[in-house]
């Protein structure tokens, strides 16, 4: 999972375009194949076998910094990855993010665009201080089912090609409700921000884990741990 790749990393979820390009020089040199959102959903679906030593590179947010950063390395190992986007982002005259055009290409480039919500507003349930109750999951539904599936519509329309078929969690916030939202707005997996690795079998697919390997401070020690299968973790449940 990465946020930003900045000549100078300025937070945390942010990292130099040297250390990505180590990063990916290290999967490249150690026989690594990135692999695609359908390529995983066949996998975690039915179990369809994937290329040896599969790793799913994803980007939140759809920043330009990934692109223009990022992106040049990524076709410089040959490697595929996924952008997690926002509709109001896109639509937005904000330099700080892509928009149509870029996606487009992207997209044109062989990368695949999945949904980050159409306002990366956390999906919660509200919760009452008056009455110290949750909201339904009726009424809750009725909130984000254009930030959910109204998303996923209106990438389908603009962009075209491959249905959008993955969903990432905005601040990585979800439960039981979420996972019934999003899997009826039409997604068949969703991502956290909950470390772990992805199984076929005992896992749930709307709640997907992801290493922050993105995190200002990975150590490249940390970061062949994780790529080796060598790092603790906390299962979904």
């Amino acid at each position: 999972m990465y946020h930003h790749i900045l000549p100078v990393p300025s937070n945390f979820i942010a990292i130099s375009p040297a250390t990505f390009d180590t990063q990916m020089k290290y999967m490249h040199d150690n026989g690594w194949h990135s692999i695609s959102i359908a390529q995983l959903q066949a996998f975690v679906e039915t179990g369809k076998r994937l290329p040896s030593k599969p790793v799913l590179i994803t980007f939140d947010d759809g920043r330009m910094n990934q692109i223009t950063y990022g992106v040049p390395i990524l076709k410089k190992y040959g490697f595929t990855a996924t952008f997690f986007v926002v509709q109001k982002w896109i639509n937005s005259r904000s330099s700080y993010f892509m928009h149509e055009p870029q996606l487009k290409q992207l997209q044109a480039d062989g990368f695949d665009l999945e949904s980050h919500t159409t306002n990366h507003m956390m999906l919660y349930r509200f919760h009452s201080k008056s009455t110290g109750k949750f909201e339904s999951y009726t009424s809750m539904k009725a909130r984000m089912w254009t930030s959910t599936n109204g998303m996923r519509v209106w990438m389908d329309s603009t962009f075209g090609g491959q249905p959008v078929a993955a969903l990432a969690y905005p601040g990585g916030g979800n439960d039981t409700f979420t996972w019934q939202l999003v899997q009826e707005a039409g997604y068949h997996m969703a991502f956290t921000t909950n470390t772990g690795y992805i199984t076929y079998k005992g896992q749930n697919a709307f709640a997907l884990p992801r290493w922050n390997t993105g995190a200002r401070g990975t150590t490249m020690a940390t970061f062949a741990s994780i790529m080796n299968g060598a790092e603790k973790y906390k299962r979904s449940k």
